[in-house]
């Protein structure tokens, strides 16, 4: 069984999609700074505290936790488009999984201040 990444904000074609949350996720963009992962990077471990969200402009991460033994749990895969980190920036939470790049990632990366006020 083949896993595909979850269709992002900007892709995957705008059927039911609110034309405002394509605006927000373009202002994202526009005010992130980009940065940069290679394959097997990480982009954030699960229980850290978190200070920032990114939305994902190429390549595909793995989002994971790890048990008491040392095993990992894949819980899903997220490709171009994909908000990652914004729950926590709402909630105050740790990280509940660790971000990992499955191959190179461009991200545009917006601190949780400035998430807050777009």
């Amino acid at each position: 069984m083949a896993v595909r990444p979850t269709a992002g904000l900007l892709r995957g074609g705008t059927a039911g999609v609110n034309p405002a949350h394509l605006a927000d996720a373009e202002d994202l963009i526009r005010r992130g700074r980009r940065r940069r992962w290679r394959k097997g990077g990480v982009l954030c471990s699960q229980e850290e505290s978190s200070q920032w969200i990114a939305v994902l402009l190429s390549g595909v991460v793995k989002a994971s936790v790890y048990t008491e033994d040392g095993g990992e749990v894949l819980l899903s895969l997220h490709g171009p488009g994909a908000l990652v980190g914004e729950l926590e920036a709402l909630d105050g939470k740790p990280r509940p999984a660790t971000l990992t790049a499955l191959e190179p990632v461009e991200a545009a990366v917006i601190s949780h201040p400035e998430f807050m006020m777009v």
